[in-house]
């Protein structure tokens, strides 16, 4: 009789665990291309001519388009003043609705400006200020000054010698509107909404997480939101998200140039991370029989990793340091990282 005797041959696998607080980069970085934040007109040069505001001629006004998409906001005007004598009073800057091409009713003041102090040279006056606009809409910026006399009175400065955006009107008062196809130096800066979708698939023991880097030229960002979470500040891979497949990153961005003929844009590069948060894991989690350490590669900042809750058998070492161990592997039923992290290979036996 022959007995037969099956034997089963242990299978060994490779592993990495990263733990301890690490990032690791995950997917290529992804750059936007840059978008031109709007203002209306956009002015390239201006040749200024002084306009008296005062009691008799008690208005001057822009024009202004607002942008077709973006949820369009008012975000910042920019207007050319002076004072010529001795004014005084309070000069008002409103936004108007439009009525076919000219000034229609005050949707809102801007800005209230105490006429003694402007300059007596022609001067730049910047005002933030934010309005919800109808995308596509006409609307006016109107300059209002009631007080002063012929001798006493505030200037606005208009290009009349080149029509600059014949997309858009300038307009003048005195007992009724008069408008003409010159732009007064008057400038609206817009902010926008800038939605960018990205797709982050990933299963695993990591959680997702982004890092969104800004570039801005005479902008702003005004609010951020990743997958209707807001933001008040840039977007690291320290930065706790949302756990998800896909994100819609909204960013709202305002023209915020302090000079008529400024341009503004802004693009951003996102580069998506995993992290890897557990600080301990056993030999139970791994589902092995058996497990030895062979490598071991310490974080950027370094760490202290200690075997099977031993204090004395703790290896510490300095920021990106790998430990290989060639000759005889280190067995272990639990790793823990006390101080730091970084990436541990193990053998494990099935």
């Amino acid at each position: 009789m022959t007995e037969l005797v099956i034997v089963s041959k242990p299978r060994m696998r490779y592993v990495k665990w990263i733990g301890g607080g690490v990032y690791k980069t995950f997917l290529p970085q992804v750059t936007y291309s840059t978008i031109t934040i709007p203002k209306s007109p956009s002015f390239s040069a201006f040749a200024e001519t002084a306009t008296p505001i005062y009691s008799t001629y008690p208005r001057v006004a822009q024009q202004i388009i607002a942008p077709t998409s973006g949820n369009p906001r008012l975000g910042r005007v920019v207007v050319k003043l002076s004072k010529t004598g001795s004014p005084t009073g309070t000069l008002y800057i409103r936004l108007y609705s439009d009525n076919n091409d000219v000034p229609g009713s005050a949707l809102t003041t801007i800005a209230s400006v105490d006429v003694s102090t402007l300059s007596t040279s022609s001067t730049t006056y910047t005002y933030d200020y934010t309005y919800q606009l109808t995308a596509g809409a006409k609307y006016w910026i109107v300059l209002e000054y009631t007080g002063g006399s012929s001798s006493n009175y505030v200037n606005a400065y208009v290009d009349n010698t080149t029509d600059r955006d014949p997309s858009v009107k300038g307009a003048s008062y005195s007992t009724s509107w008069n408008v003409s196809n010159y732009d007064y130096a008057i400038v609206a800066g817009f902010i926008v909404d800038y939605s960018t979708p990205i797709d982050f698939i990933y299963s695993g023991p990591a959680t997702k997480r982004l890092r969104i880097n800004e570039f801005v030229n005479n902008a702003t960002v005004v609010s951020r939101t990743i997958n209707n979470q807001s933001y008040d500040s840039a977007v690291t891979e320290t930065t706790s998200i949302p756990q998800a497949d896909n994100y819609n990153i909204v960013y709202s961005v305002k023209w915020s140039a302090s000079s008529i003929l400024y341009t503004a844009s802004y693009y951003h590069q996102i580069q998506r991370y995993l992290y890897y948060t557990a600080t301990s894991i056993t030999l139970s989690q791994l589902g092995f029989s058996d497990a030895y350490v062979w490598q071991i590669t310490f974080g950027s900042s370094g760490g202290q990793l200690r075997f099977d809750d031993n204090p004395d058998a703790d290896l510490i070492a300095g920021g990106n340091t790998t430990i290989t161990f060639t000759d005889v592997l280190v067995p272990f039923r639990k790793l823990e990282w006390i101080q730091g992290g970084g990436e541990v290979g193990i053998l494990g036996v099935e």
